[in-house]
């Protein structure tokens, strides 16, 4: 799903107009949280550290949320309308919680990637999207031939998840998860985003 650059969608801080055809990074990472939240004021203090580190890797995170608040942060976009939200499907079917929402950027337009759902305040999710950013860009295995949270998938087929069995079935181009049985890719899974536990069988 894609949703070009014509949004009505401001930066909070200053309520000047967000435009995707601005932004030339590859992928956009999105946390969606008030303002006041645990999650947004965490995630801000780890980004912080690693803003160089993700632009390196043509990569970009913002914070959106649907209600006004406060906020000096140049990195926190007002979506009333919920037209950034709205395109994970898996979002839109719930009610807008806190979720990190991945997009790539193509053509001056977002194209959904994945979402995680309730992501833990006190995790470094920053440092994961990095390993995401980083593993996005690599086709092959790692040396278990396991592939990573961010990796495309090579071909269609059934992938076990090394660390507890779980068996998903997965096509071509799709972004390899995190493990939805055992949380395999998250910062404190038994296997982090920086290490490889999808196996195809």
């Amino acid at each position: 799903m894609k949703k070009n650059s014509s949004m009505s969608i401001t930066f909070l801080a200053n309520q000047n107009s967000f435009d995707v055809k601005n932004i030339s990074q590859e992928l956009i990472f999105v946390f969606t949280a008030k303002t006041d939240s645990k999650l947004a004021s965490s995630q801000q203090a780890y980004l912080d550290n690693l803003k160089a580190d993700l632009e390196a890797e043509s990569a970009k995170v913002f914070f959106v949320t649907k209600e006004i608040g406060q906020t000096i942060s140049e990195d926190f976009l007002l979506d009333e309308n919920g037209e950034i939200i709205n395109l994970s499907t898996v979002v839109k079917k719930d009610k807008p919680g806190e979720n990190l929402i991945v997009f790539r950027v193509k053509n001056g337009a977002l194209e959904y990637l994945e979402t995680k759902e309730q992501p833990e305040a006190s995790s470094n999710w920053i440092e994961a999207v990095l390993d995401f950013a980083k593993n996005y860009k690599v086709a092959e295995p790692d040396s278990r031939s396991c592939y990573k949270w961010g990796q495309k998938v090579p071909q269609d087929g059934e992938y076990l998840c090394v660390d507890c069995g779980y068996i998903l079935e997965l096509k071509t181009s799709d972004i390899f998860p995190i493990c939805e049985v055992c949380l395999s890719g998250e910062p404190t899974g038994p296997a982090t985003s920086a290490e490889g536990y999808w196996e195809l069988i």
